[in-house]
């Protein structure tokens, strides 16, 4: 199902996307815990609804990947900078 210009923009997502929002979440996070063969597989099972292996690996590659932010502190081995 396609939705319009107008929508997309309210819904924050692409007007050709035929996944809601809360099922594209779903697949993407299956999608990232194993492979697309068995997410495809699990989200049939889950929620009776077939998204095809080809599919899950096409909305991976168009979504933004967000790096991760990582805190200083994990980095310096325990080392607070006091010698004492």
């Amino acid at each position: 199902m396609e939705i319009s210009q107008k929508q997309a923009r309210k819904l924050k997502v692409s007007p050709k996307i035929v996944l809601s929002p809360g099922l594209e979440k779903c697949c993407l996070r299956a999608s990232a815990k194993t492979s697309y063969q068995q997410a495809e597989e699990d989200i049939e099972e889950l929620m009776g609804i077939k998204v095809g292996h080809s599919s899950l690996h096409r909305l991976v590659e168009r979504t933004e990947r967000v790096r991760p932010l990582v805190d200083k502190s994990c980095c310096n081995q325990g080392s607070t900078g006091n010698p004492y």
